[in-house]
């Protein structure tokens, strides 16, 4: 007979996160972002629906308790001058609550990949000093909860082709076309 393990996996947060959103329009569509009190722990481009937000909240453990323009107009003011004028950096803190360890490395990582440049899939498994797990950083990648502050656009695959992308292979094309790479 199965029964549920007590045993949690230490590197994951059991807590659920309290967060305020706002959908905010964009050259790329709508995006969705949410903030607890740590910093920015959702970014969802391209939204359709409400409902799509709600079912990556629910995945990444964050009750969304309403929506909050003022609490999120610092990172408003940031997506706007990303896509109008380049901002290089995001300086809007992401909340990593709840990833393991090596995605926290990889997004680390990618976030040190510089505006305007890319890297492979393999470079960052390198980086992180693991060579063989270029397809694992991928993974880490497709589970980052906050594209755009973590860029992980910017990591292609080591042939040069795009690779995928959570947005889809056009927005990520658009974003690096947008960075002039």
């Amino acid at each position: 007979m199965w029964r549920r393990s007590s045993v949690r996996n230490p590197n994951t947060s059991s807590c659920v996160r309290k967060a305020c959103f706002d959908i905010i329009s964009s050259p790329i569509g709508k995006i969705f972002a949410a903030l607890s009190d740590v910093g920015v722990c959702m970014v969802v481009v391209n939204i359709t629906t409400l409902r799509q937000a709600y079912q990556v909240a629910f995945r990444l453990r964050v009750e969304l308790m309403g929506r909050s323009a003022k609490e999120l107009s610092s990172f408003r003011r940031e997506l706007e001058a990303y896509f109008a004028t380049g901002l290089k950096r995001f300086s809007s803190k992401p909340d990593l609550t709840g990833m393991t360890e090596f995605d926290r490395s990889v997004s680390g990582e990618v976030m040190r990949i510089p505006y305007g440049r890319t890297a492979s899939y393999g470079d960052i498994s390198r980086r992180i000093g693991r060579p063989k797990a270029a397809r694992a950083v991928g993974s880490a990648n497709a589970r980052n909860p906050v594209p755009l502050i973590i860029p992980c656009h910017r990591v292609i695959l080591s042939n040069g082709s795009f690779g995928q992308y959570g947005g889809g292979r056009a927005m990520k094309k658009w974003l690096l076309d947008l960075e002039s790479v």
